[in-house]
């Protein structure tokens, strides 16, 4: 890679970084591209060579965290197993990230509000971006097992992948405002539990979990 080019992306990085430092100390309104510039040692005008403006780099804040979050699932799914296997590796990979997502919490909720106030947004446009992927990455688990014959065939895909994505980011949800069920081990395999029931007409558990 030219040497350009690597300075370039080692300046988006740094702007990215004082972003998330600044976002989450002042919050998305509050947040001015001056403090930003200021956090990360550069004039306003630079960071408008990299991004066309607030709600820009925000959305690519958000993206490059739930990519990064998203990129040892996808390592996971990519193992020889059956659907159902591949399910409860979903469930378990967000699991694993609930206290990384935790951290970022504040910047979550203020994402999803902002989208949610501009339905014709950046940050809508990247939220709908963001949740087609994960819909589709669950679809294809779902539909993996109707086509071997581990899940029924008797529900719609899209229905049981939006379903199953939403208890997720509705729980995800309950952790970062601190109400609601204790997020543990216990509570995952509950979770395991009711999801594989509702799609299989018998459910196998490790011996070891079958008297809980």
């Amino acid at each position: 890679m030219p040497k350009s080019a690597v300075n370039q992306s080692a300046r988006r990085a740094d702007i990215l970084q004082a972003a998330l430092l600044v976002f989450d100390r002042h919050g998305f309104s509050a947040t001015t591209m001056d403090q930003i510039a200021g956090q990360a040692g550069i004039s306003k005008g630079s960071i408008y060579n990299y991004f066309s403006s607030k709600e820009r780099l925000f959305a690519q804040l958000f993206a490059d965290f739930v990519q990064t979050a998203e990129a040892g699932g996808l390592e996971l799914l990519s193992k020889p197993v059956s659907a159902s296997q591949r399910l409860e590796r979903v469930l378990e990979y967000w699991f694993q990230q609930l206290d990384m997502i935790k951290r970022f919490g504040r910047l979550v909720l203020e994402f999803w509000a902002t989208a949610a106030r501009q339905p014709m947004g950046a940050f809508n446009e990247q939220y709908r971006v963001l949740y087609n992927r994960r819909i589709n990455i669950l679809g294809q688990v779902l539909s993996e097992g109707v086509r071997r014959g581990e899940f029924r065939a008797d529900f719609e895909l899209p229905v049981a992948a939006s379903m199953i994505l939403g208890i997720l980011d509705g729980v995800t949800l309950q952790s970062i405002l601190g109400v609601g069920a204790t997020i543990d081990a216990g509570f995952l395999d509950s979770l395991k539990r009711a999801v594989l029931t509702s799609l299989k007409l018998s459910v196998d558990l490790p011996a070891d979990r079958e008297a809980t």
